[in-house]
């Protein structure tokens, strides 16, 4: 949930309110000392990084041996770096060396010798005595990766670029003519690396995180083994804008940039709040006049309101030449992830030249289909959102908001329970003095499956909870709160819900409840909401925004009556999509644009 979709929940107890107290939350009602994922000690393997999925057996026993022996992070990936150099030749041992004596019985070629030598750490003969895949193009990063803890991750960022969204990014760059290409969050080199037919001379990079530094450098040794150099790659804050790099400007700049990284967000200013924002008006003067930037972005970015200053600043300050999504998530990641491709403003440019190419075209490559949209499609007030939407897309969005002038904004809303641990807290079996308890698992088209799990209601132990009135309505929508489309139940068993199912009680005029619910879980409504909102949660902010019909007594009866069969089970969900394809007049061309839209595996 988005910090501005949150600020609207205003339905909550008293004791939550006690509890937010206890808990030192935000005047938003933010838990400022919440559970979250920048907590978690958990680990994971991220999928996506491995070139040989067969490697992971090998991967998780690295892993396990370092737990067990309680190796350091830095020793292991040293171990494994040194193993990786010999193998390319670049170090040699000496005869008689053992892994005890490996740090002192190594010798390097004399740019080898240089690019490491700040590094000395111990070295882990259990790790270094095991041979390497040969078929990884980062054993060093996907391990480094695999032993840091998911809060770890989320606290620094750590979210290294698998090869194909790299190779994507990269595939039209030229570098024949030695153009340079810098990377201002590089991690392990992802880009740098897998940069074809550039020198390591062309290749520059800053990385604020020590042991990715060292990951990188060596990455680019073996990639440049037969060439004698020094990576250009200095380890330190980027947004402190190192000494060595002030008078440079580059050719290209392609990064992945950490994402509302913690750190990042404390230092920020109010207008960039996020660290992939801060990273994009960073490295703004870094790139030559003529120069292109491509950054692998969260998709969020395309419409969330706390991304609108950000928008703002690209539609003032450079010429965006394309938007790419992917099909591309990060382990552990819900957020879908794009290509923004733009070059800078040139400084000469008048205010005249530069609203004149408000009309120009910006190329956007979906998972179906690529298109061209106007700059001044963008420039939508009050947010800025970038809607990805062809001509026919916006045909068929006007003729839905032209007879639909209600909305949900008067309508009542209520966050499901927060229990603070649900693992002690949630039952999977009925216990005496728990009730029922309802999951976004639950939720279905329509309808609720039986619940799983079961909650001692008690206020007092809970972290956030609603009003009584919400949860014992006698009859409520519940909404999963991430899902891809809108999913809707209807309730009238007044159960307890979790927070990964949201309330709403609708209040538009002219349509029952049931009526509301038919329209919301429609495939047009569907369609309707991917296209202005797209991701995968269901903020409240985007659902007070749909569009609504009025509705004859006629016409809401007969809505309310098709509903609550299909609730019954006794038609199917397609008669409610029949009378809303119906009501807006739509024609089969329109059904098969929306059906091969929101049910296309690349939607």
């Amino acid at each position: 949930m988005s910090d501005s979709d949150s600020e609207e929940w205003r339905h909550i107890s008293r004791a939550t309110e006690r509890n937010w107290k206890k808990l030192q939350t935000t005047g938003a009602g933010r838990l400022a000392a919440r559970a979250n994922k920048s907590l978690s000690s958990r680990k994971f393997f991220p999928r996506e990084y491995f070139s040989n999925q067969a490697n992971l057996a090998e991967a998780q026993e690295i892993v396990q041996i370092a737990d067990e022996r309680r190796i350091s992070t830095p020793s292991v990936v040293y171990s494994i770096a040194l193993r990786l150099l010999e193998r390319a030749e670049l170090v040699s041992l000496s005869q008689n060396h053992s892994a005890q004596r490996v740090a002192t019985s190594f010798v390097a070629r004399p740019h080898v010798a240089q690019t490491i030598a700040e590094y000395s750490y111990p070295i882990a003969p259990s790790i270094f005595e095991r041979e390497p895949p040969h078929d990884e193009h980062d054993w060093l990063g996907l391990i480094y990766q695999s032993l840091l803890s998911e809060g770890e991750k989320n606290r620094s960022g750590i979210y290294f670029t698998p090869p194909p969204t790299a190779d994507t990014m990269l595939a039209r760059l030229d570098f024949s003519h030695g153009e340079t290409l810098f990377d201002p969050c590089c991690g392990s080199g992802a880009f740098l690396q897998r940069a074809r037919g550039g020198a390591p001379s062309q290749l520059v990079g800053v990385e604020k995180d020590p042991l990715a530094a060292f990951i990188c450098k060596i990455n680019l040794l073996l990639k440049f083994r037969a060439e004698e150099f020094v990576p250009q790659i200095v380890c330190a804050d980027f947004f402190s804008t190192p000494a060595s790099l002030t008078p440079q400007k580059f050719d290209y700049i392609v990064t992945n940039p950490p994402w509302g990284a913690l750190e990042a967000r404390r230092s920020a200013k109010k207008t960039h709040k996020d660290a992939f924002a801060r990273f994009l008006c960073a490295s703004m003067p870094f790139l030559k006049e003529k120069g292109r930037a491509l950054f692998l972005l969260p998709e969020s970015i395309l419409n969330v309101p706390t991304h609108r200053q950000i928008r703002k600043t690209l539609l003032e300050t450079t010429h965006i030449h394309a938007i790419t999504l992917l099909d591309q998530r990060f382990s552990n990641v819900q957020t879908s992830c794009l290509i923004l491709e733009y070059t800078p403003h040139q400084a000469r440019e008048t205010a005249a030249k530069i609203e004149r190419e408000r009309a120009e075209e910006i190329r956007i490559n979906t998972l179906r289909k690529s298109f061209f949209v106007e700059r001044n499609d963008f420039y939508q007030p009050p947010d800025y959102i970038f809607r990805l939407s062809d001509r026919a897309d916006r045909d068929l969005l006007r003729r839905v908001f032209e007879r639909a002038p209600l909305t949900l904004s008067e309508s009542l809303w209520a966050l499901g329970i927060v229990t603070g641990d649900n693992r002690n807290k949630l039952f999977p079996d009925a216990r005496p003095g728990a009730e029922p308890i309802l999951t976004g698992k639950d939720i279905q088209l329509y309808r609720t499956a039986p619940p799983t799990r079961y909650i001692h209601f008690d206020r007092a132990q809970l972290q956030q909870t609603a009003d009584d009135s919400f949860y014992r309505a006698p009859e409520k929508l519940i909404y999963k709160f991430i899902s891809p489309r809108p999913i809707f139940a209807y309730d009238a068993s007044q159960t307890l819900v979790l927070n990964s199912a949201n309330i709403l009680i609708p209040r538009v005029p002219t349509l029952a409840m049931k009526s509301v619910l038919g329209f919301l879980n429609s495939e047009l409504y569907a369609f309707v909401y991917q296209k202005l909102f797209g991701g995968v949660k269901m903020l409240k902010g985007n659902l007070r925004q749909l569009p609504f019909p009025r509705l004859t007594l006629d016409e809401n009866a007969a809505a309310e009556e098709i509903v609550a069969q299909i609730i019954e089970e006794r038609l199917t969900p397609a008669a409610m999509d029949a009378f809303v394809y119906r009501f807006f007049g739509l024609t089969p061309s329109h059904i098969r644009q929306i059906r091969d839209e929101i049910y296309s595996p690349f939607a």
